[in-house]
């Protein structure tokens, strides 16, 4: 049984499709919108044009247009409301309403792999549901195109594939860096020497430098159970 209402005629089809398309563009002039919301004014005026701030938001707003160009030509050349197309256009809009927070992820964390796994996941699913949305209409033989123009959107299916096939790498090898890493380096990664913190705070004083006591305590709480390490007298 389908989820979609009966369509007595094409012209409801179209209607329906129409409407699709419209609830489609919504997504994403939200998309773009909360895009520039979530860029806060930063407290140092001399951060406003910070190029980890400014350049990811430059980058994703012109893909987001990017995008809405080839959803609009898949619509126009591509696109049957059947369940499964509706299914990966909803599947789409989800990707693309996910992207502020995946963008504004990236931007406070630039060097972190998972930050980094997110905003390229993002954006090999979108260009994933693009690439099958588009290789179904022309499997099918949708559309007015003459062979010129068919040629032209398979190099285009071509190109987004290997896009999204790239970024997927991208994401499975950074995730894998991310949850591979030690969890004290994760969140201390300035700090060496946090994975001996345990056996610092339990030593001796004489074996211990005042510069190690101090990087353990301002970054690492002291294991219960273990005196406090004095600092050595010069």
């Amino acid at each position: 049984m389908s989820f979609l209402p009966a369509f007595d005629s094409a012209k409801e089809r179209e209607r329906f499709t129409a409407r699709l398309e419209a609830f489609s563009d919504l997504v994403f002039g939200f998309s773009l919108s909360l895009l520039a919301i979530r860029l806060d004014v930063p407290a140092n005026v001399r951060d406003i044009l910070n190029p980890t701030r400014a350049v990811p938001f430059v980058i994703t707003f012109a893909i987001i247009c990017g995008m809405w160009l080839e959803h609009y030509r898949i619509f126009r050349y591509h696109f049957v409301a059947h369940p499964l197309e509706v299914i990966l256009n909803f599947i789409f809009l989800f990707g693309l309403a996910a992207l502020p927070f995946a963008v504004q992820t990236f931007i406070q964390f630039p060097s972190e792999p998972i930050s980094i796994s997110l905003y390229f996941a993002d954006f090999a699913l979108v260009l994933l549901v693009l690439s099958i949305l588009r290789w179904r209409g022309l499997m099918q033989g949708r559309g007015d195109l003459n062979e010129r123009e068919r040629l032209r959107d398979w190099k285009r299916l071509l190109i987004q594939t290997s896009v999204a096939a790239i970024m997927i790498v991208m994401v499975v090898i950074g995730f894998g860096a991310g949850t591979g890493a030690e969890p004290d380096k994760l969140l201390y990664p300035g700090h060496s020497r946090i994975r001996h913190s345990s056996a610092l705070d339990c030593a001796p004083a004489s074996e211990v430098s005042a510069q190690d006591i101090w990087a353990v305590r301002v970054s690492n709480p002291r294991p219960t159970g273990c005196k406090p390490a004095a600092l050595p007298l010069s």
